[in-house]
């Protein structure tokens, strides 16, 4: 088989390349992740190493595809049976013509999805140090002159 989907039965994510495998009729052969298995957790970081669910694994061309809605962009560009899983697609087909090349446009594409999980921490630091600022700024408001 040329496709492997790395997943887990209980995430939402999983579900969304799953059905887009089903339904473009792709035959993939589907690897069960258990992360709370130590041996079965490196094993999926030696395929991708930040262990996020789903991971599809194109071994005809070598590549390793990450997150849901990234998986459907790269079946709908590599696999003309999932063409109709993307609204408007003549038009999306020119979007790689546009960068540097597909795989570059599909990386571009996984760090638009990941940079702002990976920023939550600070954005979250900020939001508190302003919200405290607001809070300040609203009891200086009402509380009556001295």
């Amino acid at each position: 088989m040329s496709f492997a989907l790395y997943y887990h039965p209980l995430s939402s994510f999983c579900w969304k390349a799953l059905i887009a495998l089903y339904e473009a009729d792709i035959a993939f052969e589907a690897r069960l992740v258990n992360l709370g298995d130590p041996a079965d957790r490196a094993a999926f970081q030696a395929v991708w190493p930040l262990a996020k669910f789903p991971v599809l694994r194109d071994n005809t061309r070598g590549k390793t595809i990450p997150e849901s809605s990234v998986v459907i962009d790269y079946l709908a560009r590599t696999e003309p049976r999932a063409a109709s899983l993307v609204p408007g697609i003549p038009s999306w087909r020119c979007r790689p013509a546009c960068s540097i090349d597909s795989s570059t446009t599909t990386s571009t594409r996984h760090s638009n999805r990941s940079l702002p999980n990976g920023c939550a921490p600070m954005v979250s630091t900020i939001l508190s140090a302003s919200n405290r600022r607001v809070a300040r700024s609203e009891r200086a408001m009402t509380s009556s002159p001295p």
